[in-house]
């Protein structure tokens, strides 16, 4: 994603709303994409964690209920 984030989505971003950020762009990308993504990752896969050991007991009741 931080290449995407290199390649196309900042680039267009910038063109789109006409803005710069004063620094190269490789170095924006390592500074404050790729940490916000590493972030991101972080809590969204607690998140799933979380809700996933949750929901797993009606997963299974509801895999049980539709064997014939």
């Amino acid at each position: 994603m931080g290449f995407l984030n290199l390649v196309i989505i900042t680039p267009l971003y910038m063109q789109l709303l006409g803005m710069s950020v004063g620094m190269p762009l490789i170095k924006y990308v390592l500074i404050a994409v790729v940490p916000f993504n590493l972030i991101k990752g972080a809590l969204i896969s607690a998140v799933f964690s979380v809700v996933y050991v949750r929901m797993m007991p009606w997963v299974k009741a509801q895999a049980a209920s539709f064997k014939h």
